[in-house]
């Protein structure tokens, strides 16, 4: 996804590749060195081919975890296996494709249902991958605010609420700069829309009609504007409406 691509190379949190050696006596579920994993790759060493066959592996990509599926792994792995592949630091990709949709769905609701997110002009997908980039790190403060402080017995203090703060920092920063372009733009939940508000008479009770703008000389008569029509939908359901942009409602619409 172009937007989550963005907003990774906004963080900087780019894939880093990684080695590692398993060698018996081995379990079935290998622990990795790193967590946020992608794109392993297993060879057994005995052999230098690269494990392919469907359902010998499966992965823990958050945690870290390989799992091997072999019966016997002394048989089927006799010196071990080399696990490779690319760990990242914050976000796995599928992280950062979540928080783009989060921010792409705030920023279409006030387009058509014939609108997408490809027809959105570039220096707008620049503004949701900053928002992107806000709602991730929105997120891992989520995270980092469950951790404490260690202190040890000889007195070594491990201040892990500090990790919390810089990234509380990035994330303010962030939430600017998001915040400045959307509103450049009009765009986003605080985006400015005009309406008009109409009044209902307290003699009739009825809508006050709603007429063009003209100039004060303007001689022509009147034109009036014609509200869309809210119509119940056709199976009853209450509280659904649906906008019927012409004259011709299936309530009655508006009398030619």
């Amino acid at each position: 996804m172009t937007i989550a691509s963005d907003a990774r190379n906004l963080l900087r949190d780019f894939p880093k590749y990684f080695e590692q050696v398993f060698v018996p006596p081995m379990q079935s579920t290998l622990n990795l060195s790193h967590p946020l994993v992608t794109n392993l790759t297993v060879t057994n060493r005995s052999t230098g081919a690269a494990v392919t066959a469907e359902g010998s592996f499966s992965v823990d990509e958050r945690n870290g975890l390989l799992r091997l599926h072999a019966t016997d792994l002394s048989t089927a792995y006799p010196t071990g296996v080399v696990v490779g592949g690319y760990f990242y630091e914050w976000f796995l990709p599928r992280d950062l494709e979540f928080h783009a949709r989060f921010v792409a769905n705030e920023h279409m609701m006030s387009r058509g249902s014939d609108t997408t997110v490809a027809d959105l002009p570039a220096v707008e997908l620049n503004v949701i991958a900053m928002g992107t980039v806000v709602q991730a790190l929105w997120s891992l403060l989520s995270e980092f605010a469950t951790e404490y402080d260690v202190i040890n017995p000889e007195g070594i203090s491990v201040p892990v609420r500090q990790r919390f703060q810089q990234v509380m920092q990035l994330f303010q920063v962030w939430q600017k700069k998001y915040e400045e372009g959307a509103m450049a733009l009009n765009v986003g939940f605080n985006r400015i829309s005009v309406s008009e508000i109409r009044r209902v008479s307290r003699l009739t009770g009825r809508l006050v009609p709603i007429f063009e703008e003209r100039e004060v000389d303007d001689p022509s008569y009147p034109r009036r504007i014609l509200p869309a029509i809210e119509a119940p939908f056709a199976d009853g359901n209450e509280g659904g409406f649906v906008i019927n942009g012409d004259t011709g409602a299936a309530v009655g619409g508006w009398p030619m």
